[in-house]
Formats: C-alpha cells, structure tokens, sequence
C-alpha cells in the first residue's frame, strides 16, 4: 500500500507541471501574436500617415496606456481595504496590563524599576521641539 501513494503524488505533480508548461506555451504564443498584430497595425498607419507620424502615434499611444495603468494602480492602492489597528492595539494593551498585574504580584521593586527604563526610553525617543538646556 505504501507504494500507490508516491505513485498517485507524481501523477499529481505531472499533471501540475504539464498544465504549468501549455499555460507559459499559451501565453508565449499569445505574446508572439501580439507583437505581429502590433507590427501589421505599425505598417498599415505608416502607409497611410508616414513612417514618423506613425513612430510618434505609437509611442505616444503606448506612454498614454502605460500612465493609465500606473494612475490605475495608484489609485487602487489609495482605496486598498485596511485591517482594523483598534483591535490589535486593544490586545496589546491587554497583555501589557496582564503583565503589569503579574509583576505587581511577584515583585513590586521590579515593576518601579520597569516603569523607570520605560519612563527614560520613552523620554529618549520622544523629540521635543524645544531645545534642551
């Protein structure tokens, strides 16, 4: 029986690797059209306007798509769903106060000395607008 299951996973993993290769075979091919399609488009509007008016339309054409994309993106990204913090920030401090009520239980000087290292850490990080004397 324990033969059938490396069997049955190569299977498995054949198949993966042949889909994976008709789908990069696929889109190959697809680039390949692509990029004759864009020359006989190229050929036809440089017969009809010339060759520099027709260099001109397609850079521009593809600088227009490409910044359509880029705002596109952005902008997508601006209005990206964000995780609520609250929820997060309230299990911190959740924690924060367990850990303060435990040390407060097994040793009070370790708590003051605790909050003191917080107390300067927090004073060192702090920037302050005014200057110091």
């Amino acid at each position: 029986m324990r033969f059938f299951a490396p069997l049955f996973e190569m299977i498995g993993l054949r198949a993966w690797r042949e889909r994976v290769l008709l789908g990069v075979m696929a889109l190959g091919l697809a680039l390949l059209g692509l990029v004759f399609l864009l020359a006989a488009g190229f050929r036809a509007l440089a017969q009809t306007i010339g060759v520099l008016k027709a260099d001109l339309s397609f850079g521009l054409g593809f600088l227009a798509l490409a910044l359509l994309c880029w705002g596109i993106t952005r902008y997508r990204w601006r209005r990206r769903s964000r995780p609520a913090q609250t929820g997060a920030l309230l299990a911190v401090l959740a924690e924060g106060l367990a850990l303060v009520r435990s040390l407060m239980r097994r040793d009070p000087a370790v708590l003051a000395l605790l909050a003191i290292m917080l107390g300067t850490l927090r004073a060192m990080l702090q920037k302050s607008d005014s200057p110091s004397d």
